[in-house]
């Protein structure tokens, strides 16, 4: 074997070896979770199920024509802390798949 075809199935093995170490890895995880789920996974199901309460909350909200505000409004505002949250826990999943497509 040529060394091109030798670093080849180098790379290949380091690679399946890799891959089986996470899945044992996640598998660990799950399996000594409370819940059954990866916590990264609880937590994005916590913010999807967040924002699912806002939108919901937004596509109730009237504006009135006089300027006045609703009740409404202020039952459905994003605080900072929330928007925050949400840029640090997404921001980089975001930012790593714009990243492999490159």
């Amino acid at each position: 074997m040529d060394g091109l075809s030798v670093l080849s199935v180098a790379a290949s093995v380091a690679q399946f070896i890799e891959f089986g170490s996470s899945l044992v890895s996640k598998s660990q995880e799950i399996y000594d979770s409370a819940n059954g789920a990866l916590a990264q996974n609880v937590e994005s199901a916590a913010a999807a199920q967040r924002l699912l309460e806002l939108t919901k909350g937004l596509k109730n909200i009237r504006i009135p024509r006089d300027g006045t505000r609703s009740p409404h409004v202020e039952a459905t505002t994003i605080s900072a802390g929330d928007l925050r949250w949400l840029y640090g826990r997404f921001w980089g999943t975001f930012d790593a798949a714009g990243q492999a497509e490159d």
